[in-house]
């Protein structure tokens, strides 16, 4: 699939990224980001599940779209459903929430001049108290501090961490810091830097560690992915 264009920003009100894409339509492949998201299809409302590998969308044929792309651990507290119960989907917002509460969602998409802004206005009356370790939490797995580390930062014991983490990101410490891993690789590699230098900056062992994680996360080699869109 094409895309056209692509902007996205900080939300504001939410902590995440609003983003607006358009699309000439086709297939393309949406790469694991540790990251929830609700999208505006211009229809309908779909949620976005934590992906543990790359997943595919087809699209029949151009059109919009407008996502809020929640900071890793933030949608249960929009959704009031647990990450890991909405790992690797894409679903419609009506089977989290049902028909009713979603259709006041749909008919306030629908008729707002500014789509974008509505989504953000929701999601920010739907946001509920976020736990106050999930943040910090966050930083330190991202940062490849040990995760028996970030669990006693955490005040929780090593079964207690795993739990959480798993119910409010959709997967466990270990596997979001590959992913973070990955996604953080991923600029260097689309701003010219040589493979190896790549693997060494983001903590790889070597460029064939490196090359073994994204063939593993994503279908693809580093080389393959130096020039994919967001």
């Amino acid at each position: 699939m094409t895309i056209s264009a692509y902007r996205e920003r900080r939300a504001g009100r939410v902590p995440g990224v609003l983003w607006c894409s358009t699309h000439a339509g086709g297939a393309a492949t949406i790469l694991p980001d540790g990251c929830m998201d609700i999208i505006w299809t211009g229809e309908s409302l779909m949620v976005a599940g934590p992906d543990t590998v790359a997943a595919s969308y087809l699209s029949a044929g151009p059109h919009r779209m407008v996502g809020l792309r929640f900071d890793p651990g933030v949608a249960p507290s929009v959704l009031g459903e647990r990450a890991d119960a909405l790992r690797d989907s894409r679903i419609d917002l009506s089977a989290v929430w049902g028909d009713r509460r979603t259709r006041s969602w749909l008919d306030r998409m629908s008729l707002s001049d500014d789509p974008a802004g509505a989504l953000v206005d929701m999601c920010a009356e739907a946001l509920a108290d976020v736990p106050e370790w999930v943040t910090p939490t966050v930083a330190m797995l991202r940062d490849g501090v040990d995760v028996a580390d970030a669990a006693r930062a955490a005040g929780m014991s090593p079964r207690t961490f795993q739990r959480q983490v798993n119910q409010r990101i959709g997967y466990g410490p270990k596997v979001f810091q590959r992913i973070s891993r990955l996604t953080d690789a991923l600029p260097d590699l689309r701003a010219g830097l040589s493979l190896s230098d790549v693997a060494h900056r983001r903590g790889y062992a070597d460029y064939p560690h490196m090359h073994r994680e994204f063939k593993a996360l994503t279908g693809e080699s580093p080389a393959d992915l130096r020039g994919t869109s967001p």
